[in-house]
């Protein structure tokens, strides 16, 4: 009998130990997936604000302080290419952008870090440690002492050229008013504010500026009503 209850009190125990581990591991593996459903939100959301901000870093719509636009022009600039006859060697001058120094090189020498590929008629080809650049000569134009010369391509630009001098002529007449209008504004401000002596002696300037003449009409008294105090109002429009 008692060694029957021992057996069973094991085999309680085991049971119950059994459904012990059953139900952590149950615990465990819902730990698990929670915390896989949170990371995946997390990423989701992470993801959804990068796509936000795709455009603006892609782009590059905010730049930072004295950000400038990269210079994909080419290092070298050509200059001229000089192609002898035959059995004579093809030169070409190249000048570097930066520092404005020249190469005068052929096929094969360096020019800086690149080496010269090929030189052709205003046409010289680089090869860096990435690729091959192409660099071409810009068109010269030289200038011509003929006068028959200039007046030909004159002819198409008379016109024009006729139709925009009135326009500037008026530009400039009205800029020359509108500069006049506003002197004469300031002077009468400055009069208003004026003693009388340093009004008197202002008019005598202006006077003596216009060739000494007269005192003419239009005079107006100041607020005080005395002639000491008269401003010369024809004196300033005529300033």
């Amino acid at each position: 009998m008692h060694r029957l209850c021992t057996v069973l009190l094991t085999c309680c125990a085991m049971s119950w130990l059994c459904l012990n581990s059953q139900l952590v591991h149950a615990q465990d593996e819902k730990r698990v997936q929670e915390k896989k459903r949170v990371d995946r939100k997390e990423a989701r959301e992470r993801e959804s604000v990068g796509d936000f901000y795709r455009v603006i870093v892609e782009n590059n719509l905010f730049r930072p302080l004295g950000w400038r636009r990269p210079n994909r022009d080419p290092e070298y600039a050509l200059v001229a290419t000089w192609i002898g006859t035959q059995g004579t060697v093809a030169k070409a001058l190249v000048m570097e952008r930066k520092s404005s120094q020249l190469y005068y090189v052929a096929r094969g020498e360096k020019v800086g870090d690149a080496i010269v590929e090929n030189i052709a008629a205003n046409q010289v080809s680089l090869k860096g440690s990435d690729d091959i650049v192409t660099l071409k000569a810009e068109s010269m134009q030289f200038l011509s002492g003929s006068s028959r010369s200039r007046d030909k391509s004159g002819e198409g630009e008379g016109d024009a050229a006729s139709e925009e001098r009135p326009n500037d002529e008026r530009r400039e007449q009205r800029a020359a008013r509108r500069g006049a209008n506003r002197e004469r504004d300031a002077l009468r401000e400055w009069l208003r504010n004026a003693s009388p002596e340093e009004r008197r002696r202002k008019l005598e300037a202006i006077r003596r500026e216009r060739g000494g003449g007269g005192r003419r009409g239009g005079r107006a008294r100041n607020n005080d009503g005395g002639d000491k105090d008269e401003v010369d109002w024809d004196e300033i429009k005529g300033k």
